[in-house]
């Protein structure tokens, strides 16, 4: 039974030695970066926004899921910007039917220059060319 003990004990400081390890490195890559995270919401409409290369950028709009209408990308400018993740955030308006569903969607930065972010809103199966609204953003990254 000690056997067993000691074995364990060793195997757990394996264990933390390389986890260790594992976050020292992580560390040392990273030192010197810093990537900041911008939150850009519908009050950014038509706004120039500054940023750095490697910062990401999350972009919240509000949408009615029962009309069918929702936002969609316009365009993506793969040069300078890589789309992370997209999804919906949890409804934070218990017990309300109907209530506005708030999309999301993370960018990364990728270099430095100036590009532009559009947004449409209209049903997929109507197509971009019946959008009823708008969301654009000028980016300068630096």
């Amino acid at each position: 039974m000690v056997i067993k003990g000691k074995a364990h004990i060793t195997n757990t400081a394996s264990k933390i030695f390389s986890l260790t390890v594992f976050i020292l490195l992580v560390i040392n890559i990273t030192e010197g970066q810093t990537m900041n995270k911008a939150l850009i919401t519908k009050d950014d409409n038509n706004k120039e926004i500054t940023i750095k290369s490697g910062d990401l950028i999350q972009i919240e709009l509000e949408t009615s899921g029962a009309t069918g209408y929702t936002w969609h990308i316009n365009n993506l400018d793969r040069e300078y910007l890589d789309l992370i993740s997209e999804g919906i955030k949890e409804n934070t308006v218990e017990g309300k039917v109907g209530a506005p569903i708030v999309r999301y969607w993370q960018l990364k930065a990728l270099k430095k220059g100036i590009t532009e972010l559009q947004m449409l809103y209209f049903r997929p199966w109507e197509g971009a060319g019946k959008s009823v609204e708008k969301f654009r953003i000028k980016l300068n990254i630096e």
